[in-house]
Order: structure tokens, then sequence, then C-alpha cells
């Protein structure tokens, strides 16, 4: 007799055995019990005769329901410099050659904004400090520094994106 014929009978023993306590393990199935929620019906309320003390605490602080509710509009900066990734980092350099014009201007508000995994960021700018031809100089300088590159977006009046 070959080995197989013999481990034949054992092998099928051993798979009916596991499966059938695998089963037994699961137990019978059931339908999972629900109960009823009844609720008493509400009771009319005698009517109250004379005048009734003002009330003001039934009254809800809900807002008009006829003028609908606009959501708040994020702030918007005179100037955002976006620095993106399309694989490959941000470009540093043209980082770095904003952060030395930045450097030299007084009275500029600066805040950046993360928003990426690969560094990922906006540089943004309240220019409302400085004058009409501050503000025309320092746009000119941050063109030429920057608006090159094809790692970065130069956007007036824009939000600044902080997503981190």
């Amino acid at each position: 007799m070959a080995v197989s014929q013999r481990l034949a009978p054992t092998l099928l023993s051993s798979l009916l055995l596991a499966s059938s306590s695998t089963l037994a393990c699961r137990g019978p199935q059931r339908e999972p019990e629900t109960t009823a929620v009844v609720e008493p019906e509400p009771q009319p309320s005698a009517p109250v005769e004379g005048p009734q003390p003002a009330d003001d605490s039934s009254v809800a602080a809900d807002p008009d329901p006829a003028q609908p509710s606009t959501p708040t509009e994020p702030e918007r900066f005179d100037l955002v410099v976006a620095f993106f990734s399309p694989g490959n980092g941000t470009d540093h350099e043209a980082a770095s050659r904003l952060d030395f014009i930045v450097g030299k201007v007084e009275g500029l508000r600066h805040t950046r904004g993360h928003w990426g995994k690969e560094g990922e960021h906006d540089e943004c700018f309240d220019l409302s400090a400085l004058s009409a031809a501050q503000r025309r100089d320092f746009l000119t300088k941050v063109r030429a520094a920057v608006g090159s590159s094809d790692r970065v977006t130069i956007t007036e009046h824009a939000p600044c994106r902080n997503d981190r």
C-alpha cells in the first residue's frame, strides 16, 4: 500500500474534525432582538383662565430662519506666494530669494501657512502698512525674484492655506 493511501483516511478525518469544531464554536444563528418603544399619546391640557405672566424662557434663541446664515469668509491677504511641489519638492532657492526681500521691508505683516507633505506652503502678506509706492516696489521685487519658478504661484487678494 502506498503512503498516500495510508494517509488519506487520517487526513480526511482531521479535516472533518476541524471543520465541525469550527462550526460548533459559532453556535446557532439567532435573529437580533428588537424592542418596540411605545410613547404615550399627549394629553390635551386644560385651558387656564385669567391673564398669564409673560415667560420669555420658552422662546428659543435661534436665529431668524428667514435670514440665511453665511459661512465666514477666510481672511484674504494682499499677496500670497505659494510654494508647491509637483513631486520633486518645493523651490528652496526661490524661497531664499523671497526671504531676502521680505527681510528688507519694515512694517510688513507676513504669515506662513503650511499645507503639504513635501514642504508646500504659502507666504502671505498684508501690505496695508506700506505706502502705495512701497507696495508697487515690493510686488515688482517679489515677481522678479520668484515669478519665473515653475513651482511658485503668485496671487493677489487670496486666502492663506494652513492645513497642518
